[in-house]
């Protein structure tokens, strides 16, 4: 992974992912801290309603997986970007033309 990263053109987060983890119940400041300095290094794909593109993933997604919608939105930023997901959660091995680098935990 670090390889990949290294050689990244852009790196994104998703702002669901942001959400995600700056809401889990646990964290400290501190960590938030660190994931604001990660962040200002970063680009943080947003939802825009504006965005056919990204819309229609989401709902093509939405109709032919088993996936949460976070989830699910997330994975249709990664298509619209022509990103490279990385990720733990193999419920995203299925979604069709993903780019996808599965994480072991």
């Amino acid at each position: 992974m670090v390889k990949e990263i290294a050689n990244a053109n852009q790196i994104y987060i998703s702002i669901i992912s942001e959400l995600e983890f700056k809401s889990f119940a646990k964290i400290s400041l501190n960590d938030i801290n660190l994931f604001d300095d990660f962040g200002s290094m970063i680009s943080v794909l947003d939802l825009n309603a504006a965005d056919n593109q990204l819309k229609s993933n989401i709902i093509e997604i939405r109709k032919t997986h088993k996936l949460k919608l976070a989830d699910e939105i997330i994975a249709a930023a990664a298509l619209v970007n022509d990103a490279i997901l990385f990720t733990a959660d193999k419920g995203f091995r299925n979604v069709k033309g993903l780019k996808l680098k599965l994480l072991s935990t």
